[in-house]
């Protein structure tokens, strides 16, 4: 009874290891994933980033001397990741006038380990943990 018991038990267990999930492989090129993005392979892909700030306005009647559409700025940026130990961040405003502003954010960041991650470059500091 004891053998059978313990069979059983061992049995139960080795069919109670979860299944291992089967890799899928990796799909180069352009995706768009909320934005347009470049996957160069597992762990490399860059995104390109537009933030857009404008004001419309319209009024009932028409009032023709008013501005009806006012652009305020706009940034473009490329935002990314080198293999899994470098994050990169690239964006510029652009003025109102169409000619390039302010560089923004411009950094490469080193994140190997959890407790220890370096940055360089011009960029907003973390706030909270």
């Amino acid at each position: 009874m004891r053998k059978t018991f313990a069979i059983l038990l061992l049995l139960a267990a080795a069919m109670a290891t979860p299944a291992f999930a089967q890799k899928k492989p990796v799909k180069k090129g352009f995706k768009w994933n909320n934005r347009p993005t470049v996957v160069f392979g597992k762990d490399t892909h860059i995104d390109l980033r537009i933030k857009y700030q404008g004001d419309l306005r319209m009024f009932d009647p028409d009032l023709s001397k008013e501005k009806v559409y006012d652009f305020r700025s706009m940034r473009v940026g490329l935002k990314g990741e080198l293999t899994k130990h470098f994050e990169f961040e690239v964006e510029r405003r652009v003025s109102r006038e169409w000619e390039a502003g302010s560089w923004k954010d411009v950094y490469l960041m080193w994140k190997t380990y959890d407790k220890l991650t370096l940055q360089g470059g011009r960029f907003k500091m973390p706030f909270g943990n």
